[in-house]
């Protein structure tokens, strides 16, 4: 299974935008785990380039975050949120953006996103013959005895055309 982020493990390489225009690539690597919100975050960051009168905060690299919640110079206000899911819901929430291609930036407040998501979560299958076997066991439209003469591929792929799927995640959109 493919890990989209680890909680304990998310971080930030911050330098500045004067840093780097000037030939330095001074900074230093941030756990956000560190920090419980972001205003605490960019406080860390002005503590560290505290040599700067205003400094413009340039995230360099990062690791453990998500595509679409941080960029070279912001950082989406609810990653703490994000961060604070158990894993599993986190997987769900991070597969289902990237399946339905929702936007974080359009969410106050994730609950209901991460609701939303796992209503719509139908599992995590490595190829559509898991995906098949997994459906025809829980509907029982198919008896014991004929399992061993069905091609599951084909029968999962039946399946996955009606699913929005990322990275082997599937969610039907119609729950």
């Amino acid at each position: 299974m493919k890990e989209i982020y680890s909680t304990a493990d998310a971080a930030v390489y911050v330098g500045t935008y004067a840093k780097y225009n000037n030939g330095s690539l001074f900074g230093k690597w941030l756990k956000l785990a560190d920090y419980s919100d972001k205003e605490e975050f960019y406080e860390a960051c002005r503590e560290l380039h505290k040599d700067e009168e205003d400094p413009e905060f340039m995230f360099q690299d990062w690791e453990y975050i998500p595509e679409g919640l941080i960029g070279e110079s912001w950082i989406y206000e609810n990653v703490w949120s994000i961060m604070e899911l158990d894993d599993d819901d986190a997987e769900i929430l991070m597969h289902y953006c990237s399946a339905f291609s929702v936007d974080f930036t359009d969410y106050d407040d994730i609950t209901d996103l991460v609701r939303e998501a796992k209503e719509k979560y139908v599992g995590h299958y490595d190829n559509v013959s898991e995906l098949g076997e997994e459906m025809a066991s829980v509907i029982g439209d198919i008896p014991e005895s004929l399992w061993y003469y069905i091609d599951w591929e084909k029968y999962g792929q039946s399946w996955a055309e009606d699913y929005y799927e990322d990275d082997g995640y599937y969610f039907d959109p119609n729950r």
